[in-house]
């Protein structure tokens, strides 16, 4: 693992996996708990800002954060979970990306804290070898305020680690790409970490290289090199920060 504010230089050609963050990174919706309570209506909005405001002074943990917002979910119809999972929208070269990066032989994964049903729908989308996020209990139709935290919010390092050894491959090998504070766990473990259109000056001091276009075929020259699997590429830059 690489000390903070150490910058690799990328060595394309040499990974064989790329481990992706979902809200804000592949999907343009930041964040899909937000979504989530969005779809409960204003009263649930007022709610988590309430939360947000206990967590951000200290009266809350990041534990008893989440499993209140999961709590907030009791009783109500999980249709309104399908529903976001139909509604996903992927941030442009996404699809391209993914395709050339399987191509050349990458393995592809996500790990994130969001909503696992989401991130089932993406990694089929895009032929994901395996994802990684928060399951939602369901029963008749209904959540039962319950769920599996597999991944909770600034604390991805074990399921990052996880994933790799599922993926059966070493941290120097592979790219870990994420926006927020939450990735900056993955960017210290992996071979190299990429920040997406970095929601913060942190996230983008954290990682190695920062891609500042909102277009994910930018990627492909950090992993692949220049002029592999890049004839969809438009205009654009990526930033390498060394």
């Amino acid at each position: 693992m690489h000390r903070q504010n150490e910058r690799r230089v990328p060595r394309p050609g040499s990974y064989r996996a790329v481990v992706f963050d979902l809200d804000g990174t592949l999907l343009r919706e930041t964040n899909s708990w937000g979504a989530m309570q969005r779809k409960l209506g204003p009263e649930y909005v007022d709610r988590s800002r309430e939360r947000w405001r206990r967590y951000y002074t200290g009266d809350m943990t990041r534990a008893g954060f989440l499993e209140e917002q999961v709590a907030d979910l009791r009783g109500r119809e999980a249709i309104l979970l399908d529903e976001i999972v139909a509604e996903v929208e992927y941030h442009e070269g996404v699809a391209a990306a993914c395709t050339s990066l399987r191509a050349a032989g990458l393995r592809l994964a996500i790990v994130s804290a969001g909503l696992s049903a989401i991130a089932a729908r993406v990694a089929a989308d895009l032929g994901m070898h395996m994802h990684r996020a928060n399951i939602l209990h369901v029963a008749d139709g209904l959540f039962t305020g319950d769920a599996d935290l597999l991944v909770p919010p600034g604390g991805k390092e074990p399921a990052f680690r996880e994933t790799l050894a599922a993926l059966g491959v070493p941290a120097e090998t592979v790219v870990a790409v994420g926006d927020s504070g939450g990735d900056v766990d993955m960017f210290r473990r992996a071979g190299l970490g990429v920040a997406f259109c970095p929601v913060s000056a942190e996230t983008a001091a954290a990682a190695d290289c920062v891609i500042d276009v909102p277009d994910m075929r930018q990627l492909l020259p950090l992993v692949l090199g220049e002029g592999r699997d890049l004839s969809t590429t438009d205009s654009g830059s990526s930033e390498s920060r060394t």
